[in-house]
């Protein structure tokens, strides 16, 4: 998975979105007709999901199966302090702590993405010509299916 972050992110720095967004791809593809072109599992759901590196498409259904309705105490403290050892003893090698969460790899590569998406729809935009403000437009809207909706604010 490492040397695929590496290359996104490289890319990304030196602008170059659309490599960018073709290797992130590679791992995450939130492009993937769900509903219409892949198979339906037990209960309607989808058996595929936008995640196209097995790990993380094992690791989508399993959370997507067990809908995170109920949380073990207990293991959940044993892992947090599995996580600080390991934080302690590697300092500053914060890949060592994420190695045990592959979840904060999920998570970076789905906001590198929007966050790919809306530096290249601000290239088009800041064009400012008839062509490019659509290309800006759509990769604007990309990047809001990606991300979701708001969510609800607390008082």
């Amino acid at each position: 998975m490492h040397p695929v972050f590496l290359a996104v992110d490289r890319f990304f720095a030196t602008q170059q979105f659309e490599e960018a967004l073709q290797v992130a791809r590679l791992v995450f593809d939130p492009t993937i007709d769900i509903e219409g072109t892949t198979s339906k599992g037990p209960e309607g759901s989808s058996s595929q999901s936008c995640w196209r590196s097995p790990p993380f498409l094992e690791m989508a259904n399993d959370i997507t199966q067990s809908g995170n309705s109920t949380v073990d105490l207990k293991k959940l403290t044993e892992e947090m302090e599995l996580a600080i050892l390991e934080r302690r003893s590697h300092g500053g090698l914060v890949h060592a702590t994420a190695r045990g969460r592959p979840q904060a790899y999920m998570k970076w590569i789905v906001m590198k993405y929007a966050e790919i998406l809306i530096a290249a729809g601000d290239v088009h935009f800041r064009k400012g010509t008839l062509e490019s403000l659509p290309l800006a437009t759509q990769r604007y809207v990309e990047a809001a299916h990606v991300l979701g909706p708001k969510p609800p604010k607390v008082p």
